[in-house]
């Protein structure tokens, strides 16, 4: 679910519209969601039956995203300005 939740949250930062929707469409499907009312649920079920499981996710993803981001601004040379003294 993690994987999934970061997939979906940078295509929502990539872009708008009916292209990014379709891709955001194409991964729930992949994952067993048919809607993202359906990928909601399966959070909010999880939030109720396992807080715990819940939490891990969000650090598991926020984990993944800053991984991205790393690797990312390491192939483009981006310079991390918050560890420059």
């Amino acid at each position: 679910m993690s994987t999934l939740y970061a997939e979906i949250l940078l295509e929502k930062s990539i872009g708008k519209g009916d292209e990014n929707n379709s891709k955001v469409d194409s991964l729930l499907k992949a994952n067993g969601y048919e809607t993202v009312a359906d990928f909601q649920q399966g959070i909010k079920q999880l939030a109720e039956e396992d807080p715990e499981g819940l939490r891990a996710v969000f650090d598991s993803t926020q984990k993944r995203l800053e991984s991205i981001r790393d690797k990312t601004e390491s192939e483009e040379g981006v310079v991390d300005d918050k560890n420059q003294p």
